[in-house]
């Protein structure tokens, strides 16, 4: 089990196995959104500029920069071995907003939307025969978060 303890910079990743918890983010950078499966911990870390996602491997005891890239990468999930996240890279124009990533396996879901409508997109990687990626429903924002 993990869990964020504080906020802001002073907020950090933790961990129980049943022994006394610990804190497995020990740095002075704000360390959110963690979400763990099997002995692997991904969060969301500030390094002054933007977020990037980090990776923690609970056998080896040693955390992984995965994204560090002028962009806001938020919201990581992870399962079987595989992590998806959400990223604001701050660029104007672009007609589609990808959030609320979830994971199982390798089949990802993910809300695309304009801010006042979206639907909802499988993405598998496995399935080549229609492009992987594809639209699943059409729905409004407050219908979405409602569902959850």
């Amino acid at each position: 089990m993990v869990w964020q303890r504080g906020a802001g910079a002073s907020a950090d990743v933790w961990q129980w196995d049943g022994s006394p918890p610990r804190k497995i983010a020990n740095n002075a950078v704000a360390d959110e959104s963690p979400d763990v499966d099997g002995d692997l911990v991904v969060w969301q870390a500030f390094d002054g500029l933007d977020f990037g996602i980090v990776s923690f491997d609970l056998i080896g005891q040693d955390a992984t920069t995965l994204t560090a890239n002028g962009a806001d990468d938020v919201r990581p999930v992870v399962s079987a071995g595989n992590i998806v996240y959400q990223q604001h890279s701050g660029a104007s124009g672009d007609p589609a907003d990808d959030t609320s990533p979830a994971i199982s396996g390798e089949k990802v879901i993910f809300a695309r939307g304009n801010g006042t409508a979206a639907e909802l997109y499988r993405y598998d990687p496995r399935d080549l025969t229609i492009g992987a990626c594809f639209a699943l429903a059409d729905s409004k924002l407050g219908e979405m978060s409602e569902q959850r």
